[in-house]
């Protein structure tokens, strides 16, 4: 079932047997078409191939944007929406009975395993302008943790090579500077040597001469993942995530990790704290033996 087919059920749905007032209907459409937006920039049209991976990643995508309460509305709508169709369609899984995410529950954001980052930046050779491309955009996306749209919104004007420095325009037009590492500059060089011509300022351009889309590093990294058959499943935020999660452990302090995550609440960034705990956890359980006696 397309998704747009199964939208248009949902509102008649609410609309004519519900009955809901005309400005519910109208926030369940806001919700639901951002959520659309999500799916579609990753390549997904279908409600057959929506899965509890998916609807957590747009959930992590929005975490940083959205207060909690409106978080909280937007996961209702999508469950109302999805508990409908199922029961209309008994053939289409109803993904978000398996998502267990309470009022005042944490969502911990999903990481990059160290061995799968490896294979996505090994996999870039030095010769196709493809392989070229993203190795610089992928670079930028982590080494940088950017969220994906400051990454295609990201021009030269932003730059400061000479101080290694980078000027970041982040959600509600707030600006921070980020540090950039000696790889990602070299990364860039190599990049510029194939980049194509054009006076547009923006720095990731692709061979149709306009400025990298959300939508395409979204397919991108899927195609990727799928190429080199890795079998996590991961979004372009989930390089953001493995970024925050990389300088705590490297021993940065989490007031510093907060001002390069461009976060206004400290509460946000605290979240990683707790996926650090949580993987600390999991390794001493898996390495300590003499605890399992």
């Amino acid at each position: 079932m397309l998704i747009l087919d199964a939208l248009e059920m949902y509102i008649f749905d609410i609309s004519i047997n519900q009955q809901l007032a005309a400005a519910t209907i109208e926030s369940y459409q806001h919700q639901l078409t951002r959520y659309f937006n999500y799916l579609n920039d990753a390549n997904i049209n279908k409600m057959e191939k929506i899965d509890k991976d998916d609807i957590i990643d747009y959930i992590d995508s929005i975490s940083e944007v959205l207060a909690s309460s409106s978080i909280s509305h937007a996961l209702s709508t999508i469950r109302s929406f999805h508990s409908f169709i199922s029961s209309i369609d008994e053939s289409i899984i109803n993904p978000t009975l398996r998502i267990k995410i309470g009022k005042s529950e944490q969502h911990l954001p999903k990481l990059i395993a160290k061995s799968d980052l490896d294979k996505i930046f090994a996999s870039f050779n030095d010769e196709s302008f493809e392989d070229i491309f993203h190795d610089c955009l992928y670079e930028f996306l982590y080494s940088c943790g950017l969220r994906v749209s400051e990454l295609t919104n990201l021009t030269y004007n932003d730059l400061n090579l000479e101080n290694k420095i980078i000027r970041i325009k982040g959600k509600g037009s707030k600006v921070r500077y980020v540090p950039l590492s000696n790889l990602a500059i070299k990364k860039l060089h190599r990049y510029e040597q194939v980049r194509p011509e054009t006076k547009d300022k923006h720095i990731f351009i692709m061979p149709s001469l306009k400025q990298v889309s959300r939508q395409y590093v979204y397919q991108s990294l899927q195609t990727i993942i799928n190429e080199n058959n890795i079998r996590s499943k991961y979004s372009p935020h989930s390089f953001r995530h493995t970024y925050a999660t990389h300088l705590l452990e490297g021993g940065a302090d989490l007031r510093h990790v907060q001002e390069l995550l461009g976060h206004s609440d400290i509460a946000t960034t605290q979240i990683y704290v707790h996926l650090q705990t949580k993987h600390l956890k999991s390794a001493y359980d898996q390495f300590f033996l003499r605890g399992k006696k």
